[in-house]
């Protein structure tokens, strides 16, 4: 009787707890990021509070986000990474929690400057660095410049070259339609659709709050989309990339077409190349567990190109 009373308790507690939707929302993120082994913390960068999950130990691995993504994009593949890995995930200046100023600069350079001012922060030596999408880019874009610092490289479908063949993202934005801007709360379903082959289950109250904060931010995402809108300008630096790299691709991606992975593959000497089947724009969302599994093999140095 006492064990029923206290069950009852304990789950009154928490429908108060979560009774209204930023505490789901508050609850939802503490979950996905506790079975991760990641805490939240922040720190100064360039004038910029930025936010960063950080968990596990062993070697770094340095998580860089997309366009309009955050931190918290990398949670679930790091829960098959903290168990042999120290993982990092910030958002960047501009996205997530952390502050966007008006006017700024946004720029794929200027983010490679303030991830290499984090890493010196957080004193940061020799890691592994890796993003997605715009993410890919900078951490591309970081590895050219910074060499000394990276031990390996990541492109989780990246930016910065032109693909062979032209994605749909390419040719939505030819007519004047931005896919990736968030105009209302039921466009958010189309963006879900658009970046997922199958796009994952979220709480409604989660799937909400999301597409609320898109929209309340759209003015800033169109401001920092034409600064990073050129994406091929990295493509001409690839050879100069002397790290390992892995290149990681879902052969469905709508965004950036999974031929610009041969592209990176060509001109990246020492790359290796896996693409997943039925799997979009962000395979480390889609897949985690098999995102995780081959980004593990690679960094123990084993083959996983098929």
């Amino acid at each position: 009787m006492h064990r029923r009373k206290s069950i009852v308790l304990i789950i009154a507690s928490l429908f108060v707890y979560v009774s209204c939707s930023s505490s789901f929302l508050n609850f939802f993120r503490w979950y996905e990021r506790s079975k991760a082994g990641l805490t939240e913390k922040t720190v100064m960068i360039d004038g910029h509070t930025v936010h960063y999950l950080e968990g596990g130990k062993g070697d770094t691995v340095l998580c860089i986000h997309g366009f309009g993504g955050t931190m918290d994009h990398w949670t679930r593949f790091a829960r098959y990474m903290t168990d042999a890995y120290r993982v990092v995930a910030l958002d960047l200046p501009g996205f997530g929690d952390s502050s966007f100023k008006e006017g700024g600069d946004y720029s794929i350079a200027k983010q490679v400057e303030r991830v290499h001012e984090f890493a010196h922060t957080l004193k940061l030596q020799k890691f592994h660095i890796v993003g997605n999408s715009m993410g890919g880019y900078i951490a591309g874009y970081y590895a050219i410049t910074y060499p000394d610092d990276v031990i390996t490289l990541g492109l989780f479908a990246a930016a910065g070259v032109k693909s062979p063949n032209e994605s749909e993202l390419t040719k939505e934005l030819k007519k004047g339609n931005n896919p990736l801007i968030v105009e209302d709360v039921k466009s958010y379903d189309r963006l879900m659709e658009f970046v997922f082959y199958k796009p994952i289950w979220l709480p409604g109250f989660a799937k909400q709050y999301f597409a609320t904060q898109a929209v309340a931010k759209k003015t800033h995402f169109q401001y920092i989309f034409k600064q990073i809108h050129d994406v091929t300008l990295l493509e001409k630096y690839l050879g100069n990339i002397h790290a390992p790299t892995l290149l990681l691709w879902g052969e469905n991606d709508r965004v950036l077409d999974v031929s610009g992975a041969y592209v990176f593959k060509e001109k990246i000497r020492n790359a290796q190349l896996v693409v997943f089947k039925e799997c979009g724009h962000l395979p480390m969302i889609e897949k985690p567990e098999e995102s995780a599994t081959v980004y593990k093999r690679f960094l123990k140095g084993q083959k996983v190109e098929l």
